[in-house]
């Protein structure tokens, strides 16, 4: 971090230089939050970010900053994670990017479910799956789907939440949507009383949590893994 400083500070001598340093930041940001290394990755994530809004790159600032809010996420911060959806969310509609609107639409409704706000959560989510079927982008469709499924389950319309997620399913692609479908699916299932297909998407969703250096999502998958012992007895487990 310390060269990349020192380097930028000596060679960026116009917004052409900057511009390309900022492209050589953010990729360095997400190397290292991909292997775990969180506070390196903020620490080139918010160079990258401060680098992009002086020299005035609007959209590659509302990139990086969906790190800084992922890690929110992880850590867990829902505040902050909030304000930097928020941020993104106003940069691309400002740009008219609707495919990316809908994309902070289901992020900014993950936390109206972790704050209990399901009516919130479902509008974002409606309009998400508007606005990506709007653009025909198949993952921005699986995403808010994929959510959708998760909602729907914790209000315990079960047939509906595995609906939605198979439908997702069939669409999913990127990291996001996949992550949001791992979290779903056993929660339905579990609804619908299939505790064997319960079990293994609860573990791959594990897995996942694990391959992404994501230790906060573990919490996403807890609850299910709650009810599966306790369908097996195993109650003070």
């Amino acid at each position: 971090t310390r060269c990349l400083s020192d380097w930028s500070s000596d060679v960026c001598s116009s917004d052409l230089d900057r511009f390309y340093m900022a492209v050589a930041l953010h990729a360095f940001a997400w190397a290292h939050y991909y292997q775990g290394m969180r506070q390196q990755a903020l620490q080139y994530a918010h160079q990258c970010a401060q680098m992009r809004r002086e020299i005035g790159d609007r959209y590659g600032t509302a990139r990086i900053l969906l790190l800084v809010a992922a890690e929110a996420y992880s850590i867990p911060d829902y505040d902050k994670a909030e304000h930097f959806n928020q941020e993104v969310r106003d940069i691309w509609q400002e740009l008219r990017s609707w495919n990316l609107v809908s994309f902070v639409d289901v992020n900014l409704a993950y936390l109206a479910i972790f704050r209990g706000d399901f009516d919130a959560a479902q509008t974002l989510l409606d309009e998400a799956l508007r606005l990506a079927k709007e653009v025909g982008i198949h993952d921005r469709v699986a995403y808010a789907l994929a959510i959708s499924g998760v909602l729907a389950s914790l209000e315990e319309r079960y047939t509906q939440a595995w609906q939605l997620l198979s439908q997702a399913q069939e669409l999913a692609t990127f990291t996001s949507s996949i992550e949001a479908l791992e979290w779903g699916l056993p929660l339905a299932a579990c609804g619908l009383h299939d505790y064997e297909t319960a079990r293994s998407a609860n573990l791959r969703a594990f897995q996942f949590a694990r391959r992404l250096n994501a230790p906060g999502r573990y919490f996403w998958h807890l609850p299910a893994a709650c009810v599966l012992l306790a369908h097996e007895g195993l109650t003070e487990r």
